[in-house]
């Protein structure tokens, strides 16, 4: 191993046992290594930031000629006016633009993946037993949360459905995060021993 790669093992090493420690409470080692966390996300980020408008704005702005990029350029600078009194109410309008442009994109990608295609994998089933569960159980799911109507009758005993329905779909997400971070643990702690196991090969116990 190169002792950059050993560097970069002992300090995943070292943050996960000091995230560890809040197991116990919440120290100043766990404190440290949230701040450390945050610090390096915030540092990388940054640098990210710059390198793209770097690589998508200013340079096709400066050598390619390519001087439509300037309009968001413009409408960044325009943003800093909100920290003087005087000028404050200009930084309205780009705060305007990308309230309206990201609702409006928003908007467009929720209704086609939250119901769109919600209806269309719906009514377009493999199979017809699929077909015909998927199209009770999502009749039942609904009418349970028809607050208009008394849940009487059979009304009533399509609702009692619907909520089972509800219920068992809850227990199986958080059935399948519960897994999922089980997983990330084990992930974790097998790369504890494997440091362990790296430690006693460089130690020549092994």
């Amino acid at each position: 191993m190169t002792p950059a790669e050993i560097f970069g093992l002992y300090a995943a090493l070292g943050l996960t046992l000091l995230i560890w420690s809040y197991l116990y409470k919440d120290t100043i080692f766990f404190r440290f290594a949230e701040y450390t966390y945050l610090g390096v996300a915030a540092g990388h980020l940054f640098v990210m930031t710059a390198i793209r408008l770097r690589d998508s704005v200013l340079i096709p702005l400066i050598f390619k000629s390519q001087y439509a990029l300037a309009i968001p350029v413009v409408a960044g600078i325009i943003l800093y006016t909100r920290y003087a009194k005087r000028t404050e109410w200009i930084s309205r309008l780009p705060v305007a633009i990308l309230i309206g442009v990201g609702t409006g994109l928003a908007t467009r990608g929720l209704i086609d993946a939250q119901f769109v295609r919600q209806i269309l994998a719906t009514i377009t089933p493999r199979n017809p037993v699929d077909g015909t569960l998927i199209a009770v159980f999502t009749c039942c799911a609904l009418a349970y949360f028809f607050f208009t109507r008394q849940q009487a009758g059979m009304f009533g005993k399509l609702t009692r459905v619907g909520r089972a329905i509800i219920l068992v779909a809850m227990g199986a997400t958080f059935g399948s995060l519960a897994t999922t971070r089980l997983t990330f643990g084990v992930m974790r702690m097998r790369f504890l021993v494997d440091a362990i196991v790296q430690t006693l090969r460089l130690l020549g116990l092994m």
